[in-house]
């Protein structure tokens, strides 16, 4: 069965303000669909923040995953991805950092929470991203985990993690 995220969707994120990158996610969670975006806010109170819509109960909710983290938000024009698996979901995004750095996001269903990892760190060797460039990400059937970005060299570098982040 489809379910459509126009209408309802569109006037939550339009009462919430306008948005300047947008991920969404759509995945069966205990038989029903549970929808999952993500944007990077662009009013004036929550400017910069990244902003987690979901449905719950048939009920859109929000959360400002910037406040709920110590990441801080996305770079000024950072493109989003998003995947979800076994172990949660997943949301990358580049940010100042000294330098542009690659960020992840990540909610951890074994504590309930959100937690926050620099990638180009945790990934010694990560070439750094370039901020004009897009970005995908995809986790795969072994648990492995993988994110694909074109880097300040303008080659695409790919990150995987299979128990540590590494470049792939």
């Amino acid at each position: 069965m489809k379910k459509s995220l126009s209408g309802r969707f569109i006037r939550v994120v339009g009462s919430l303000g306008f948005c300047l990158s947008l991920t969404i996610l759509a995945w069966p969670q205990g038989g029903a669909g549970t929808f999952h975006a993500f944007y990077t806010a662009a009013d004036v109170n929550l400017s910069g923040d990244l902003i987690h819509l979901y449905t719950s109960s048939g009920t859109w909710h929000y959360d400002d995953l910037t406040s709920l983290t110590t990441a801080g938000p996305p770079a000024a024009g950072s493109p989003l991805t998003s995947f979800s698996d076994s172990a949660g979901q997943h949301i990358f995004y580049f940010k100042q950092n000294g330098s542009l750095h690659v960020f992840q996001l990540y909610w951890q269903r074994s504590n309930s929470s959100w937690h926050d990892q620099d990638l180009t760190v945790a990934a010694s060797s990560a070439t750094l991203p370039d901020i004009g460039a897009g970005t995908t990400s995809f986790g795969d059937n072994t648990g492995s985990e993988h994110l694909s970005y074109q880097g300040t060299d303008q080659n695409v570098h790919h990150l995987y993690f299979n128990l540590n982040w590494g470049p792939g």
